[in-house]
C-alpha cells in the first residue's frame, strides 16, 4: 500500500497507464493497419486506451468509419472541421463494448471499455 492511495487499491483508469513502447493486447478489437505505428497503450481493467500516429488523419478517420459501420457498431460521428486541420471524434457501440476515437491532426486516440 502506498501513501497517495489509502484503500491500497489502484484507481487508475487506461489513460492514465499510457506508456510508450508497449504492444497492443491481443483482443484489442479495432485493427490497427501497418502503416500506423503504436505511440503508446493503457490497459487497466476493462479499459484500454490507444495513441496511434498516422500517415494521414483524414484517411484514418475515413477508414475507421467505414470500419466501425461495416461491423455494425452504433456510431456517432461528432462532426469533423473544415479548413484543412482534422478535428474529429467518433463513439461507437455494440453489445460487448463502447468506444471513442479522436482524430487530432495526425494522432488518434482510441478509448475502449468493454462489458
Amino acid at each position: 500500500m502506498n501513501d497517495d492511495d489509502p484503500d491500497g487499491v489502484d484507481d487508475l483508469d487506461a489513460d492514465e497507464r499510457m506508456r510508450s513502447g508497449q504492444r497492443l493486447p491481443a483482443d484489442f478489437p479495432i485493427p490497427v493497419p501497418d502503416e500506423y505505428r503504436v505511440g503508446a497503450v493503457g490497459v487497466a481493467g476493462n479499459e484500454t486506451a490507444v495513441i496511434l500516429r498516422v500517415p494521414s488523419g483524414e484517411d484514418a478517420y475515413n477508414y475507421y468509419r467505414q470500419f466501425l459501420t461495416d461491423r455494425g457498431f452504433r456510431l456517432v460521428d461528432e462532426g469533423r472541421s473544415q479548413g484543412g486541420f482534422l478535428d474529429a471524434e467518433l463513439e461507437f457501440s455494440n453489445n460487448a463494448l463502447e468506444g471513442s476515437m479522436d482524430f487530432d491532426g495526425d494522432t488518434v486516440e482510441v478509448d475502449i471499455e468493454r462489458f
